[in-house]
Formats: C-alpha cells, structure tokens, sequence
C-alpha cells in the first residue's frame, strides 16, 4: 500500500489513506503508461497483481509465521514469494531511482500519531 501511494506521489497523481489497493495500482498503472511506453500485456500482468497482492495480504496473516497459523507448504510458498517479488523486480527497475526513495518523505503517507508506521 505504502510503495504505491509513494510511486503515485512522484508521478504527482493525487491519491487517499483510504484508496484500497487495486485504485493505487490502477492508478499507478496509468500514471506509468504515461510516463513510458507498455506493451498491452505488461499493462494486464501489472493489473492482475492487485488480486495476488491482496490474496499474498490473506496468506501472511492467515497462513504464515507472521501468527501461529497452518503454514503454506514450501514450494507453494516459494511460488507465492517468487511471483509478488517478480512484479516488485519489474515495477523497480522501471522506476529506478523513484522505486528507494524514503516512504517518509510523502506528507501525504506519514501515520497519525497512535499509528505504529510499520
């Protein structure tokens, strides 16, 4: 959540803390087909992350050590790390030196004051 409402802050695109996910990266993906030329197909991987995002959001809490859950076996698990990092990968190398900047330099992302910002 944090990392695109980050990206739509230097794409300049207006967003809100309240904004689910798949309208951040809705709108992170217009923002960057604007911003550089995307084949159909990319565009259509990069939407269909919203879904495996939000279903990688169940597992880590449902499904992980995060909690003393029933665990994700370990090939099914690497096969879930592996896709949302691949996604990551891309996006990142796209966006190069916008990717790393400072979550925390966004007014716009900073936690109200009960809020523990991890």
């Amino acid at each position: 959540m944090k990392k695109f409402g980050h990206l739509l802050d230097v794409h300049g695109v207006a967003w809100d803390r309240a904004e689910p996910l798949h309208s951040r990266v809705g709108k992170y993906v217009k923002a960057l087909s604007k911003s550089r030329q995307l084949r159909d197909l990319t565009m259509q991987i990069i939407r269909n992350a919203i879904g495996i995002f939000e279903k990688f959001n169940h597992v880590r809490n449902n499904q992980s050590l995060a909690h003393d859950n029933e665990l994700v076996d370990q090939a099914e698990a690497r096969f879930i790390y592996d896709s949302v990092c691949t996604i990551l990968r891309f996006i990142k190398t796209v966006e190069a030196n916008k990717f790393d900047a400072p979550v925390a330099a966004s007014a716009a992302m900073q936690p109200a004051d009960d809020e523990i910002p991890f």
